[in-house]
């Protein structure tokens, strides 16, 4: 059988002196020992006591199992070259073991592509993830407003008696709101997919956090009236970031969400913001429900969107969360939680100093 030119061959006696070698093999011992093997001299010629032990071992491998195949790591100024060795015994006439060949073959070339094909498999599969759970996402900011409006024009159809001048003004607010909410997740969903379009990463920008998170408040204001929440922001400096807006808006409306879900009639919901050379903190903080420790440990890190309904029947808690913590992660942050069960949650956005500008 032919061997690739690329493949270093070499067979040693039991003494270990080499009998024949080709060049493939003188290049490579040159190249990684610095060393000319001749025919005659003895392969452990100039090598280390421990390079010495470790070639002797892989010998007694080969005669004792008929043949031995590793991958071996060699090194030269930092540069690291992959083989796969495969030390084969010879045998004499008398099926004796007369010395050992060994053929080495190069895959220094080939591992590189296969490690860059897997992070590359890796890459697709998350950004796969990340798109389908922001579509969950998104498709659930879009229902409430949409059921929320065809439940008004049934009411305008088929019972138009049921609509006084009164109840016309407080469901036009409630249609207006609505129509808030879907055309700015809409907006974000086409800004989203125009700027994130390859694999998924944060796209900086500087901005001030305080309208963003006021932004998010006022988007849930209809939310937040219905069950007479006290929602309070500590508006002191204003905060400048530098990181990807879409991003860290997702995150604080989501996580404003949750907690106006999970917390009764009448609770509040306090949202902070503070700065030092740690870097940039976001946290919401209700005294809504709070989370069994049991179900937070699930809730972190869970991929799957898991609905659970909130104070008042509606659906949430799960759905935003892993894409939060992703794009937190994007950011080059994490999310922090804090719970007590019948007590109130706390959520925490942490950001490092790198894309935290301060106020």
């Amino acid at each position: 059988m032919e061997l690739p030119q690329n493949w270093a061959v070499f067979t040693v006696d039991r003494s270990h002196r080499i009998v024949e070698a080709n060049d493939a093999f003188r290049r490579f011992y040159e190249r990684h020992f610095g060393l000319r093997p001749r025919v005659g001299e003895s392969v452990m010629e100039g090598l280390s006591a421990p390079q010495r032990m470790r070639l002797a071992e892989r010998f007694a491998a080969a005669e004792a199992e008929g043949g031995f195949t590793v991958e071996e790591n060699y090194y030269r100024d930092a540069e690291r070259s992959r083989f796969v060795a495969h030390y084969c015994p010879v045998f004499d006439a008398e099926r004796k073991v007369r010395g050992f060949r060994i053929f080495l073959e190069d895959v220094t070339e080939r591992r590189e592509l296969e490690g860059e094909l897997e992070r590359t498999k890796e890459a697709l599969e998350e950004s796969y993830r990340m798109r389908e759970t922001v579509f969950s996402v998104l498709g659930h900011d879009l229902r409430g407003p949409i059921s929320q409006i065809n439940a008004l024009v049934y009411l305008m159809r088929d019972r138009p008696d049921f609509l006084d001048p009164q109840r016309i003004r407080n469901y036009a607010d409630d249609l207006e709101q609505a129509g808030e909410v879907l055309t700015q997740a809409l907006e974000n969903l086409l800004q989203w997919a125009r700027i994130h379009r390859g694999p998924l990463s944060a796209r900086a920008s500087m901005f001030v956090a305080d309208k963003v998170i006021r932004e998010s408040i006022n988007s849930l204001r209809v939310d937040i009236g219905k069950k007479q929440l006290h929602v309070g922001f500590n508006e002191g400096e204003p905060v400048t970031v530098e990181t990807d807006r879409l991003m860290l808006a997702f995150v604080v409306r989501n996580l404003l969400a949750n907690a106006v879900k999970f917390t009764p009639k009448n609770g509040t919901v306090e949202v902070e913001q503070h700065y030092d050379d740690s870097g940039y903190r976001l946290a919401v903080k209700d005294s809504g429900t709070g989370i069994p420790a049991a179900r937070l440990d699930t809730l972190i890190g869970k991929e799957t969107v898991d609905s659970t309904p909130g104070t008042e029947g509606e659906r949430g808690m799960g759905l935003g969360l892993r894409v939060c913590q992703l794009f937190a992660e994007r950011m080059g942050g994490r999310l922090e939680f804090e719970s007590e069960e019948g007590k109130g949650t706390t959520v925490t956005l942490l950001l490092p100093q790198s894309v935290a500008a301060g106020p």
